[in-house]
């Protein structure tokens, strides 16, 4: 199994950023990952899925504090990938809630990645074998972290529960988000769209 390069990244949104990434990434497979989703109505907002080259030379100008670098196998379609990631989107919590887990967000990936049962996100992550993002927590230092599992399950779940170690990573960033806003009387805090909401049907 070959993962010293990264197969794809997501990189979340920022203003200007499809114009920037279509132009730098050309010749490509992009997809928006909103696409075919309940989020689909909002794609001019969508976080960009963008086929990555072994050792690619565009891999460094990638902007770190948006993007998670995704590693695969070669035996994985690329497709396949892209497929998984928008399932992601669909959550359950909380017992028997379903909602969007907006997981791409770079402080909420942070956390979910970092403070999540390895073996929890081995699972998540799966047929796709390691994931690289930069930590930009509350209360740790800045830091590029990669979790590289040398094997996958094949793992099906079309909606994927929280894990109670999910869960308990997700409090931890509410509840350092909460500290920092009272510490700092919410001058200094990003608004940026909640970790979680439930989608609500009607009767």
């Amino acid at each position: 199994m070959n993962l010293k390069s990264p197969r794809l990244a997501l990189i979340s949104y920022y203003p200007n950023m499809h114009q920037e990434i279509y132009q730098k990434f050309q010749e490509r497979n992009i997809n928006y990952l909103y696409q075919q989703t309940v989020l689909e109505g909002i794609a001019d907002k969508s976080p960009l899925i963008v086929e990555l080259f072994p050792q690619d030379p565009f891999l460094s100008s990638l902007p770190q504090e948006n993007t998670l670098l995704f590693y695969t196998s070669n035996d994985v379609e690329f497709d396949g990938i892209v497929t998984h990631l928008r399932k992601r989107l669909s959550v359950i919590f909380q017992g028997d809630l379903k909602g969007i887990f907006h997981y791409y967000l770079p402080e909420v990936s942070s956390y979910f990645f970092s403070h999540s049962d390895l073996n929890d996100t081995k699972k998540w992550l799966s047929p796709i074998s390691g994931v690289g993002f930069f930590r930009q927590t509350i209360t740790e230092s800045p830091k590029w972290i990669e979790h590289i599992f040398e094997d996958s399950e094949i793992n099906d779940v079309d909606i994927w529960r929280l894990t109670e170690s999910q869960s308990e990573a997700l409090t931890l960033h509410v509840m350092d988000k909460m500290v920092s806003t009272e510490k700092h009387n919410s001058n200094n805090i990003p608004n940026q769209n909640a970790t979680l909401h439930e989608v609500k049907h009607d009767a």
